[in-house]
């Protein structure tokens, strides 16, 4: 997804990408002070829906080396590529998230962690997290509400993806899971890999 009102920074020692837009240097320490309260209740929450959620072992047993190791134009590959560059690796129970970040080009600032839950509303994935994040996504980031729109309508044209497990799709060229994400599938129509 290719934005042209904002930009990210990237914040290494903190873990965070800071969202850079249009306006005055007030404005814009305003936005870096909302984006480090929301990033802060997110280190509080992510532990424990992770404890009372999230399975104790990961259905996933690769490790970001091996990833390194697929073809170009990989989703395998992809998935490496995006880890480069942050300051965060294959998290354990959070593989499916970043695969979403790697497919639909989302990064990881907190307007673009929205603006990706937004799209994923609107394929029909409804979650505590997916709910948790637009709504307070909207609330504290009134200012991009209209992108958080724009992406959740461009989730009701996709596909729910929510459930392919791509442990198995990871030599799956991205382009064409692009394809078939943003293909509207007929109810009847089954999609065979």
């Amino acid at each position: 997804m290719i934005t042209t009102n904002y930009a990210i920074r990237p914040c290494y020692e903190r873990g965070l990408n800071y969202t850079l837009s249009k306006g005055t240097k007030w404005y814009q320490k305003t936005l870096e002070f909302r984006e480090r309260i929301l990033y802060k209740l997110t280190e509080l929450l992510v532990p424990i829906y992770k404890r009372f959620f999230k399975p104790k072992v990961s259905k996933w047993e690769i490790k970001l080396e091996q990833l390194e190791h697929y073809q170009e134009g990989t989703l395998g590959k992809a998935w490496f590529n995006f880890y480069q560059g942050q300051s965060f690796g294959i998290s354990a129970n959070y593989e499916e998230h970043d695969i979403c970040h790697t497919l639909l080009g989302y990064r990881t600032s907190i307007v673009e962690e929205t603006r990706m839950y937004s799209f994923l509303f609107g394929t029909g994935k409804i979650s505590a997290p997916t709910l948790f994040t637009i709504v307070i996504g909207c609330i504290a980031l009134p200012e991009f509400a209209r992108e958080f729109y724009a992406d959740y309508k461009l989730g009701k044209k996709a596909v729910n993806f929510s459930k392919w497990d791509f442990r198995y799709l990871l030599h799956e060229q991205v382009d064409t899971l692009q394809k078939m994400i943003f293909m509207k599938q007929r109810e009847t129509e089954v999609i065979v890999f």
